[in-house]
């Protein structure tokens, strides 16, 4: 998702979007979007995290956003031992693979609609409309909101980490 897919979506949540071409769109509402973004991004990736590897021969320095090791495995599977020797330096027992939990990149509010926003694929709706939450809750014309766009983002996140998500089917009668 794109930073003005989402913006569109966010704006859609808030009842500001542009309607046949004509945009009602509150400016303010529109400029909070860029700040929102990275907290959004950031809350979505804690529920949703994003994983990052790389290979290793003993000794490993963790890149930058690095959060924490998931797991270290030998080429064959086998789980490998290790210690964090210094701050963000591990010690590995053996060459493997390390995978690990890492940030979302930054989406700094100056940046072009067409960036990428750095999150779980599955979870990419989630964040226009945590941003809708977090600015609903700050306005008091959209105040009346949180509580649907709250419960409309419970929905989706738990729709997203069940196995069996609820499914919502109309009953139409004559």
């Amino acid at each position: 998702m794109t930073k003005g897919q989402a913006r569109e979506l966010y704006l859609r949540y808030l009842g500001e979007a542009k309607i046949n071409g004509s945009n009602k769109a509150d400016p303010d509402l529109s400029d909070a979007f860029d700040y929102l973004l990275g907290p959004a991004l950031a809350y979505v990736a804690a529920q949703f995290p994003l994983t990052g590897r790389e290979e290793t021969q003993g000794r490993w320095q963790a890149p930058p956003g690095f959060w924490a090791v998931k797991e270290a495995r030998e080429a064959d599977g086998a789980p490998v031992a290790y210690e964090e020797t210094g701050e963000g330096e591990y010690q590995f027992q053996a060459p493997c693979t390390v995978t690990y939990y890492r940030l979302p990149r930054e989406t700094a509010p100056g940046a072009a609609d067409n960036a990428e926003l750095d999150v779980a694929e599955a979870a990419a709706s989630l964040v226009p409309l945590k941003c809708a939450v977090d600015a609903a809750v700050a306005s008091e014309a959209h105040a009346y909101k949180v509580g649907y766009l709250s419960q409309s983002y419970n929905t989706m996140a738990a729709a997203l980490t069940r196995d069996d998500p609820p499914q919502f089917q109309r009953r139409y009668q004559l």
